[in-house]
């Protein structure tokens, strides 16, 4: 845990490039106490500096671990904030290669105009100024004008404690958010504009050091000599690698007579029984292979296993069902609620469950997917056709409408376990009489609560 109220830091790069500090027993100055009756925020109250850690590595994912790496970096230094009779401070920054974290403090003082005046109206943050340099161009990042209230602050001897995210660094700005694929350490002036009574103000720039080791985020990976094959599928885990900014699991799935849907359930499990499940997977550049995506572990397990829990699987047979327009007598904002059987299939009930009209200008449907038993092992779900393939070399029109007057429109399908909900425009529909909408594929889960063993 790093103590900022001990010292202030000296950091060296060992031979891997992981950060190392050195204390020294320099102090740091006190902020000047103030009456709180004076101030209108409601803050969290840490006793204790190890709170406020724990306040952030509660928040972040990652943290916990990037700071037990020797990921982050701690500035110490605080920047005069002109007019205002107090400082603000960068305590600690982590450069995860996508998003740098900065964590600042505020004396209290600051806030007030005079000794002890009363604070009327919370500060708002509003952006962080990053100056150019040899290899970066300069940047203002604006966090439209924040409050800095209860939820993301936490208050401790006088200060407010708080943390801004901006793009990872790159030779230009990424506002695209695409990882940093290469080391960099650079230190740059910054600093950050508050609004205070009325009046912003920019703190003085401060000597900040941006460090991103991108070897050292990858912390442990994990292979397996296991392969599922069953049914015609194919299931073969690659490599699972924890990372402490975003995890990432690589497997290949193929299928004979079976489409994969690119959707499945699925969690990695640790010795002593903790799940950690696996956020999304989608195609990759390899044919069948694929990659997914799940949050940083707070410490790093010595033995994992890989659980699919089901695969969703995708087949081109499509239901249609007809939907009334007639009861919008002046097809404006109306709902219909009911509880229609449209179809069945792998033993489930296909429910139209509700209707709503949106100023004619977008309908939307709820679809419900009803299993005839619990525990089957195949049963209609609402999972998105390729739900992360944004090629539209690939793209699925999931669903066509066709009014009674051959009007047609294509609509959209999202959903996940046991409902789905179709959207379109409706606007071109104001004086057809009925619809006819078919969803063009289905999607299927097949339960499968198949253990690979990762070493």
């Amino acid at each position: 845990m790093i103590i900022f109220a001990a010292g202030i830091y000296v950091f060296t790069s060992d031979s891997k490039g992981k950060l190392t500090n050195n204390e020294t027993s320099q102090p740091m100055r006190k902020a000047e106490s103030v009456d709180m009756e004076n101030i209108p925020g409601t803050w969290k109250k840490a006793e204790t500096f190890e709170e406020v850690n724990q306040f952030f590595e509660d928040k972040i994912p990652g943290l916990s671990l990037a700071r037990k790496e020797g990921l982050t970096t701690l500035p110490q230094q605080s920047a005069v904030l002109p007019k205002r009779n107090g400082r603000m401070q960068i305590n600690e920054v982590w450069h995860s290669g996508q998003t740098i974290h900065l964590f600042y403090s505020l004396d209290l003082s600051a806030l007030m105009d005079g000794e002890n005046s009363p604070v009327y109206n919370l500060p708002t943050l509003e952006a962080v100024h990053i100056d150019k340099t040899e290899d970066t161009t300069e940047e203002t990042f604006q966090t439209h004008s924040n409050h800095i209230y209860s939820k993301e602050i936490i208050l401790f001897e006088n200060r407010l404690y708080g943390v801004i995210q901006t793009p990872g660094i790159t030779e230009n700005w990424d506002y695209q958010q695409t990882m940093l694929d290469k080391d960099y350490d650079q230190t740059i002036p910054t600093s950050l504009d508050l609004r205070i009574d009325g009046s912003t103000i920019r703190s003085e720039a401060m000597p900040i050091r941006y460090f991103h080791d991108k070897e050292a985020h990858s912390v442990q990976t994990y292979t397996s000599e296991d392969v599922y094959s069953n049914n015609g599928l194919v299931i073969e885990p690659l490599e699972v690698e924890l990372k402490v900014n975003v995890s990432r699991i690589k497997m290949k799935i193929k299928g004979e007579g079976v489409t994969f849907n690119e959707t499945i359930e699925a969690h990695l499990e640790t010795k002593d029984g903790r799940e950690i499940p696996i956020a999304r997977i989608y195609n990759e550049k390899e044919d069948q292979v694929y990659e997914g995506w799940f949050q940083p572990v707070k410490e790093v397990p010595e033995d994992i296993s890989l659980v699919i829990d089901s695969v969703h699987l995708r087949e081109d047979r499509p239901y249609s069902f007809n939907v009334d327009l007639t009861q919008f007598e002046t097809f404006t904002n109306a709902s219909d609620i009911m509880d229609k059987k449209v179809g069945e299939a792998h033993e489930t009930d296909i429910m139209l469950n509700r209707i709503d009209l949106h100023n004619s200008e977008h309908m939307s449907l709820q679809l419900n997917y009803n299993p005839h038993e619990y525990e089957q092992k195949e049963k209609l779900i609402g999972a998105p056709f390729n739900a992360y393939n944004y090629s539209q070399e690939h793209e699925i029109k999931g669903v066509s409408i066709e009014s009674n007057d051959g009007l047609t429109a294509k609509g959209e399908l999202y959903g996940h376990d046991n409902r789905s909900d179709i959207n379109f425009h409706a606007k071109k529909f104001k004086n057809s009489s009925t619809l006819k909408v078919t969803v063009n594929k289905m999607v299927f889960s097949r339960d499968l609560n198949q253990r690979f063993e990762l070493n």
